[in-house]
């Protein structure tokens, strides 16, 4: 068993399984994750995917039909 270092205790086993014994990021924290994935289990990652979805339900949100259009917006003044 290998030691990965994350903000919390946890240990690869077998093809990249972590068991997560400490506490990343949130109550939905799976009992084991791919131990390339850890980052997205975070408390500041979770933090911003929280953000985010607030901002999606109240509308806070741009829709583009291609990424032409995205990097439009992106460089606009708007």
């Amino acid at each position: 068993m290998t030691v990965v270092e994350t903000a919390a205790s946890s240990a690869t086993i077998g093809a990249g399984l972590a068991v997560v014994s400490g506490n990343l990021g949130g109550p939905d924290l799976p009992a084991s994750i791919l131990a390339d994935e850890l980052f997205f289990w975070t408390r500041v990652w979770q933090e911003g995917e929280a953000e985010s979805a607030a901002a999606r339900a109240a509308g806070r949100v741009h829709e583009f039909t291609s990424g032409r259009e995205a990097v439009r917006w992106l460089l606009s003044d708007d």
